[in-house]
């Protein structure tokens, strides 16, 4: 057998991660959409993955992320869901008692598909509309009530 050397081996992986505000309530005003976008592409750099899109919408997150093998998946979600509650706390009075839902969801995405959910994350529906259709799509079996938690 072969062996390679890490620095050889080229990685694409892509992720789509998504979650919602707590209790799916429209929190984010419009004017804080881009510079939560902006301080999570910060975070994503941190953790060596790259924000390729998605979208901040007003009761929830989506993002299409490629991913760094180095990284765990949980630790990245913790990450950006622990830290963009400090800074929407702390930057934004009127959401000092923001929280994002427990539950969140990622899928991965093949290459040739990354361009068209980029584009689709911009014409983002409502979280409840976006993650129903995801779970169904890939055909996941959930409970309704633990999708919303």
């Amino acid at each position: 057998m072969q062996w390679f050397d890490e620095d050889e081996i080229q990685h694409e992986l892509y992720v789509h991660l998504l979650w919602s505000t707590a209790g799916q309530k429209s929190l984010i005003p419009q004017s804080v959409e881009q510079g939560l976008c902006d301080y999570l592409r910060d975070l994503a750099l941190t953790a060596k993955c790259h924000l390729i899109g998605g979208c901040v919408s007003a009761d929830h997150i989506q993002m299409v992320i490629k991913f760094s093998p180095e990284t765990i998946l949980s630790d990245l979600i913790q990450d950006f869901k622990l830290a963009s509650t400090w800074w929407l706390r702390t930057h934004f009075h009127a959401l000092r008692d923001f929280d994002w839902q427990k539950s969140d969801f990622s899928f991965t995405v093949d290459f040739e598909e990354v361009g068209e959910l980029v584009e689709n994350t911009k014409n983002s529906k409502s979280f409840e509309q976006e993650i129903y259709y995801l779970l169904d799509q890939n055909k996941i079996h959930y409970d309704p009530l633990e999708v919303l938690e």
